[in-house]
């Protein structure tokens, strides 16, 4: 019986040693997941403290961004205000540069006028506006050319005053192409005092402009070029001549001068040759800056 006791004794002890040693390694099993947890837990509290910092960047680039466009709508109703008033301004703009038109008109009327009389012959009180004079419609000799007289043309033919518009301005043409651009002068001279009214009259302008520049004379073909743009408003040499006028005033160092002209004739004409080859001037005279 003792020894009966004394065995079932020993299996007791046994099975709680047993039990023991499972419970400790739950236990360590339990604390090697704690260890776990905590060290998950650290790295989320980095990630939420790293969180917080972003979230606190991203208020302040957003209040910058809330504050910037709360600048842009004030500058925009300013703008708005401002785009209110333009037409107004630019309906006085359009007046005055109508009356500074109708007096540029007006000069230039007036100095035909007097180029057309001979010398000494005073502008008559009793033409009414608009009606024209003998003197208008016959040119005479100015004060500023002599009479055209027969002279050397190309080839070594006299210039005869009773050829035809057409043979006069191919006479002069053809002087210009020789590179006698005395004679081409005076030819295209002569056609614009005896045919004032003829289609190629502002063509004759021109191409004096030309010989000038041809002449490296570029202040006197600038001089031709703005007779024809203020004489001529229609003319189909317009382009041709901003541009002619361009390349003289780069000729002559004023710059600025010949880039506002060529950017002009760039915004007036933009789909010409003319305008191609004058952004290759601008873009030239640019480098040189």
């Amino acid at each position: 019986m003792k020894k009966a006791l004394g065995v079932w004794l020993i299996v007791v002890l046994a099975l709680l040693a047993a039990g023991q040693d499972k419970s400790k390694k739950a236990y360590e099993l339990m604390y090697d997941d704690i260890q776990q947890l905590k060290l998950q837990v650290q790295r989320l509290e980095k990630k939420a403290d790293a969180a917080a910092d972003d979230l606190k960047a991203v208020r302040e680039v957003l209040r910058d961004l809330t504050a910037q466009f709360k600048s842009f709508q004030a500058g925009q109703a300013r703008s708005d205000e401002n785009l209110k008033s333009l037409p107004a301004q630019l309906q006085v703009f359009l007046e005055k540069f109508g009356q500074l038109e109708s007096q540029i008109q007006k000069i230039s009327e007036d100095l035909i006028d007097l180029k057309s009389r001979p010398p000494g012959e005073a502008p008559p009180d009793t033409a009414k506006p608009g009606e024209k004079t003998p003197a208008d419609k016959k040119p005479a000799p100015s004060k500023k050319e002599p009479a055209p007289k027969e002279k050397p043309a190309s080839g070594g033919a006299p210039l005869q005053t009773n050829l035809s518009p057409q043979d006069v301005y191919k006479t002069a043409y053809a002087d210009y192409q020789k590179g006698t651009y005395d004679l081409a002068i005076d030819g295209f001279q002569t056609f614009i005092e005896q045919f004032p009214a003829n289609p190629l009259a502002d063509d004759a302008l021109y191409m004096i402009g030309e010989c000038y520049y041809s002449q490296k004379k570029f202040a006197r073909a600038i001089e031709q070029l703005d007779e024809l743009i203020i004489n001529y408003p229609d003319s189909n040499k317009l382009a041709a001549t901003y541009l002619k006028k361009g390349y003289c005033l780069a000729e002559l160092k004023r710059k600025d001068e010949a880039i506002a002209v060529l950017r002009f004739l760039v915004s007036k004409y933009s789909f010409g040759e003319e305008a191609k080859s004058a952004q290759q001037k601008i873009k030239e005279l640019l480098e040189e800056k």
